[in-house]
């Protein structure tokens, strides 16, 4: 059977919209987000802990709707801005949940040490 665990990200480790970056992530000095957490974390993995963290980038979520209501402009940056994905489109909270339960399920039971994108490919282009 394979070892469960389950970690949740407490509001005080989560950023502004497009910054959301699980605490475990690294940062080199220029503040971009690495492709592994920090090593310290990795020895969990003799106790079955896996360490992954979720990087999720332009969501629309009611507080982003609540700015594009209020700031002028706002709503159309962020559609130029979702246009210029691969993908074409800002992301939704269930593309987010989709990849936080594919991590902490038996599926994405060898992955660890990783950062998942969940960005529509921005880290791609």
């Amino acid at each position: 059977m394979a070892a469960r665990t389950r970690v949740a990200v407490p509001p005080e480790h989560r950023g502004s919209a497009g910054q959301n970056r699980a605490a475990l992530v690294s940062q080199s000095a220029a503040g971009a987000p690495s492709r592994t957490v920090e090593p310290g974390h990795l020895e969990l993995g003799s106790h079955g802990i896996r360490a992954v963290a979720i990087a999720p980038t332009r969501t629309e979520t009611p507080g982003v709707a609540k700015a594009a209501e209020r700031a002028a402009g706002f709503a159309d940056a962020l559609q130029a801005d979702a246009t210029g994905l691969p993908l074409r489109r800002l992301g939704h909270p269930d593309d987010v949940a989709r990849v936080v339960l594919f991590a902490a399920s038996d599926l994405g039971a060898f992955v660890s040490g990783s950062v998942i994108a969940a960005d529509g490919g921005d880290l791609a282009r």
